[in-house]
């Protein structure tokens, strides 16, 4: 069943994802980090993209989709990272992306003990994890097709 919803999961993180991001930075006025728009630019056109394809059930997109996600996770690790071992804030060389008063600094908490950055990590987490699922059953399909 996982194989057959993936893309639309796919398309529902980051949908979610995406609306968490702007209502925090549209509403709330929360002012975010260099890297986080980073890890924005890599979310917000999987919500058109997978959507799109879902919809079409093309399989194919998971082989596009895959390096664009795989950099979004790699941002927010680490950004998690600089978080998490950072001593002084913004100050883990020799990338000094974040500014004094951006967004990673204040830590937005969402009362259950999770983080913004720990959200955007499990949300690309994911999202990996069910495009290589994606990739698989698109080339298991097309091994099926190429038998007949």
């Amino acid at each position: 069943m996982i194989r057959k919803y993936a893309l639309y999961i796919v398309w529902v993180i980051a949908t979610l994802a995406s609306s968490i991001t702007l209502y925090l930075t549209e509403v709330q006025y929360w002012i975010p980090c260099h890297i986080c728009w980073y890890e924005q630019v890599c979310m917000l056109p999987l919500v058109f993209i997978a959507g799109i394809a879902a919809w079409h059930g093309f399989l194919g997109i998971a082989r596009y989709l895959i390096p664009q996600t795989l950099v979004g996770l790699g941002l927010s690790i680490y950004q998690v990272a600089m978080q998490i071992y950072r001593p002084v804030p913004c100050a883990l060389p020799p990338i000094e992306i974040c500014k004094p008063g951006a967004g990673c600094e204040e830590m937005i908490s969402f009362n259950c003990g999770l983080n913004l950055p720990i959200l955007s990590v499990t949300a690309f987490f994911l999202i990996n994890l069910l495009l290589f699922i994606v990739l698989a059953v698109a080339k298991t399909g097309d091994s099926h097709e190429s038998r007949q």
